[in-house]
């Protein structure tokens, strides 16, 4: 440790080498992003992928431009993972909220034993905003705290769909009261509740589809997710089929293909429409306008 800017000598051993390597680290302030750049993709059938690891001042920011960045790759729906993602700041996730809720939706509320400590957390407009864009997010017994909140939120507006496993259940609003002895007192005062009035704490969160894993499965997927971010079934040893990202690319996949149906269908019948009402006009027509008189014979023997 010691202050930023400043030099740290080592020596470092290495196997089946008698010398130390002499190295110079200059410290700094490193932050890790929450919204790691290889964790930003675009997958078949013009699906977005963005996995968040953690809430943190950071993270709307990022997101934004891991969005902005899918936007211009001409993506089609979007699926956001949670999974592993422990939370962090509240107001991160009401941040992102914001982005695909409309301006004034509820994104949480506080209950409190007196009820006039209790309040709404709504949405606020944004310069960046996706109200139509279809959403997945994924979600597993570790995602907690404010991945919750954000997570519950766009699932109560029917703004996205939960795929995955029941969340881990942590929605306890946190107050610290310092001390005079310089320490603090830190105690649950409240709890985080969903838009439509669920209470976090204990419970979770139930996703609209289940997909069910193993312990050892869930572990499996937490380290293969940093080295093969967004891939179902890595061609590596060792790596496991991602059945909870295949459902919901497949999800994802179902809807923009019954929404290409539906819109094929209403092409074609507005087509079918505008023919019939053409032929009807084309017909009234025809029938308005006077038929010519018939051709007379001349009298025989009349001059011509």
């Amino acid at each position: 440790r010691g202050a930023i800017g400043s030099v740290a000598r080592l020596k470092v051993a290495r196997e089946g080498a008698e010398d130390l390597l002499s190295l110079e680290v200059k410290r700094a302030k490193v932050i890790r992003p929450s919204v790691p750049p290889d964790a930003v993709k675009k997958l078949a059938g013009s699906i977005g992928y963005i996995r968040i690891e953690s809430f943190n001042a950071h993270t709307p920011g990022e997101f934004r431009a891991a969005l902005d960045r899918l936007k211009k790759e001409k993506i089609r729906s979007l699926i956001i993972d949670l999974r592993n993602n422990p939370g962090g700041l509240v107001g991160a996730a009401v941040e992102l909220a914001s982005i695909f809720l409309p301006e004034n939706s509820v994104i949480i509320r506080t209950s409190h034993r007196k009820a006039a400590l209790s309040q709404e957390i709504r949405a606020k407009r944004g310069e960046v905003q996706e109200l139509e864009l279809p959403v997945v997010i994924l979600i597993n017994p570790f995602s907690a705290s404010s991945s919750e909140i954000f997570a519950g939120s766009l699932q109560d507006h029917r703004r996205a769909r939960l795929v995955g496993m029941k969340s881990f259940g942590k929605g306890t609003l946190l107050r610290i009261i310092p001390l005079p002895d310089g320490g603090a007192l830190r105690f649950a005062s409240g709890r985080y509740v969903t838009p439509s009035g669920r209470v976090i704490e204990g419970r979770g969160l139930e996703p609209d589809q289940v997909s069910s894993l193993t312990l050892k499965q869930i572990f499996t997927l937490a380290g293969q997710a940093r080295k093969y971010p967004g891939v179902v079934e890595p061609k590596q040893p060792g790596a496991i089929r991602d059945s909870q990202l295949a459902d919901a690319v497949a999800l994802l996949t179902a809807e923009a293909e019954k929404k290409a149906a539906e819109e094929k269908k209403a092409a074609e019948e507005k087509k079918a429409a505008e023919e019939k009402k053409a032929a009807e006009e084309k017909k009234a027509a025809e029938e308005k306008t006077p038929a010519a008189p018939a051709p007379v014979d001349p009298p025989v023997g009349a001059a011509k």
